[in-house]
């Protein structure tokens, strides 16, 4: 159990890393994409599967969470936007890169930049985020 989570963590932690890094992209390992909204289409291949794979790790999900999966070609669609998590997915990378900007002074442009949330940070392995248990000073009423 421990050595699974030492490991989500890590790969939670590569992928920020990799969505940091992308902005310094090399031309010669480029590759188009055509749907991308929040990423570069300008992205490497291995970089956009380090970050797709940081958050199935992160999420505890696997790729047909968020991508239409075609039982005839047996492939999965990611041009499509059947799906609301794909959109959801996005809203929440916006939201995790101003929290880092805003709170940690995380500059995304920077190459290796500090890292202070991410996906795992709340979802913990899991589909839903993590609930903390509530402190005890919030359930007694003080006079």
């Amino acid at each position: 159990m421990h050595h699974k989570r030492k490991t989500i963590i890590t790969l939670s932690l590569l992928a920020l890393v990799a969505f940091a890094n992308m902005w310094a992209t090399r031309k010669d390992e480029q590759e188009a994409y055509k749907n991308l909204q929040i990423l570069p289409k300008d992205i490497s291949k291995d970089d956009l599967k380090k970050i797709m794979d940081g958050f199935c790790n992160s999420l505890g999900v696997k790729c047909g969470y968020c991508h239409v999966f075609n039982p005839d070609t047996r492939r999965l669609q990611p041009d499509l936007e059947d799906k609301h998590k794909k959109q959801e997915a996005r809203d929440m990378m916006k939201m995790a890169a101003e929290l880092n900007s805003k709170f940690f002074g995380v500059n995304l442009d920077e190459p290796n930049p500090k890292v202070a949330i991410t996906c795992y940070t709340c979802h913990r392995g899991e589909e839903h985020p993590v609930v903390a248990p509530k402190p005890v000073a919030d359930s007694v009423k003080v006079n």
